[in-house]
């Protein structure tokens, strides 16, 4: 029993660490970088391309998108409670925001199931 036992454990050992062998070279292979080449390969056939893009590149198109200087910060209303009039307009201002513009729009009544009829 205890040679099994022995057996086991150094066996193990063994096949754990091919186990974690495969895992990292399937992440190195699914996160690769791809040559130019390639990358045109791929587009021709169809595929939709992820680009690099910085912290500070995504932080600038955020900021052109988002009026992040004036804002309020309106509470949604509770399950028990009637929503004020503050954000009934929040609402219906987001929503006319989104028919002109085809951006984000992060607060709509899909969020918001009771005030679905307001549209």
């Amino acid at each position: 029993m205890n040679c099994f036992l022995q057996t086991f454990v150094v066996g193990s050992s063994f096949v754990m660490a091919n186990l974690t062998d495969i895992r990292y070279m399937a992440h190195k292979y699914v996160h690769k970088t791809i040559t130019p080449d390639a990358a045109d390969k791929a587009k021709k056939s169809g595929l939709k391309l992820i680009g690099q893009s910085s912290f500070e590149e995504e932080y600038s198109k955020m900021k052109k998108k988002l009026d992040i200087d004036n804002w309020e910060n309106i509470r949604g209303p509770r399950d028990y409670e009637k929503p004020s009039e503050q954000f009934l307009k929040q609402v219906e201002s987001l929503k006319e925001k989104n028919k002109n513009d085809n951006s984000t729009v992060y607060c709509t009544s899909a969020y918001f199931p009771k005030y679905q009829s307001i549209q």
